[in-house]
């Protein structure tokens, strides 16, 4: 059997009803090299016979189908064991490829040959409206090659799995794999892109990014978003030592706006969490700029705030933070 340029691994969960859309939007793709690696994760619905509908009917499709539920990252861990693509690209089973995605990212690899190339993507709501992310002016600002300390600036680029296509021998030297877990792609992206040699960019949108979905982490209140902290700490743990020194240095404002934005964010945190959150937020982000030779004065005062429990001057910053991040990418696109 020929070996194919890519390996998509699609983990299937309760998501029957957007199942087909995806396969469909894979399968519909102009460039046609590649696999589908569907791994079932004990999914509770009909997204079973969907896969195996499609699998009789598309031989690139490969249904894996695990014994007992292993969460999303230990089911990408499971589609990527039985990968064969030279590159390999975790796709989301509720979201899309947009048309002709794979070949402009097929022809971006073969341009720079790249170990990570990261593209655009759409943010798809259910009352139809798609709106394109301004953080994208990251991936157009971006040089043709470059490693992260060069353009610490990708650094600010959403840190999924899916919007990276990824050399699959980098993934495999390094050991570089997905935890249990939410917040999952925390400790598989950081620990990539700050041990790619070379690193590439597609600002088209390749992938339309369902939002608001009913079920989805984001939209779900729960205690288990204190499962943050364990990833990145396996994010930052595996960053140590002196040759990674100015990537944690730069990954600390990262870490506090990721955390703010679980806090401040409406439907995550439960009220009786909050406060046991934000202790937690301010030791842990102590613990951790310890370990580096630089940290900003905005960040020392967010730990500051978190420790002293200042939740409102906490919410000003991190919404100022935000604004001027907007502003920013604002008026680099208006003089594009």
């Amino acid at each position: 059997m020929d070996i194919p340029k890519v390996s998509i691994i699609l983990p299937v969960y309760g998501v029957e009803e957007y199942l087909r859309e995806c396969l469909d939007s894979i399968l519909s793709q102009d460039y046609t090299d590649f696999e589908v690696i569907a791994v079932n994760d004990c999914s509770p619905d009909k997204s079973l016979e969907i896969l195996r509908e499609y699998a009789a009917q598309d031989r690139r499709i490969c249904v894996e189908n695990l014994p007992k539920n292993v969460g999303l990252g230990r089911a990408r861990n499971a589609g990527f064991g039985k990968a064969r693509g030279e590159y390999v690209w975790f796709i989301d089973s509720d979201d899309r490829l947009l048309p002709q995605a794979l070949t402009l990212l097929i022809g971006r690899v073969e341009d720079t040959h790249a170990d990570v190339t990261i593209c655009g993507w759409l943010r798809s709501y259910p009352d139809g409206t798609v709106e394109k992310p301004l953080a994208l002016l990251h991936l157009s600002n971006a040089p043709d090659e470059f490693t992260v300390a060069s353009y610490p600036q990708i650094l600010q680029v959403f840190h999924v799995a899916w919007n990276k296509i990824v050399k699959r021998e980098i993934l495999r030297n390094h050991s570089i794999d997905f935890e249990e877990g939410w917040y999952e792609d925390i400790d598989f992206t950081y620990p990539l892109l700050a041990r790619a040699a070379s690193i590439s960019t597609l600002p088209e949108p390749c992938v339309s990014y369902r939002q608001e979905r009913q079920g989805s982490i984001l939209a779900t209140r729960s205690d288990r978003h204190f499962e943050v902290f364990d990833h990145w700490e396996r994010a930052l743990g595996r960053l140590e030592g002196a040759e990674f020194d100015h990537i944690r240095s730069l990954l600390v404002p990262r870490l506090i706006d990721s955390l703010l934005a679980i806090l401040f964010h409406p439907g995550r945190l439960p009220s009786r969490d909050t406060r046991r959150f934000l202790k937690q937020s301010s030791s842990f982000i102590q613990r951790w700029q310890s370990t580096v030779t630089s940290v900003g004065s905005l960040d020392r005062a967010a730990v500051n705030w978190m420790k002293r429990g200042k939740v409102r001057l906490l919410y000003l910053l991190w919404r100022l933070r935000r604004l001027a991040l907007r502003a920013k990418l604002e008026m680099n696109s208006r003089f594009r």
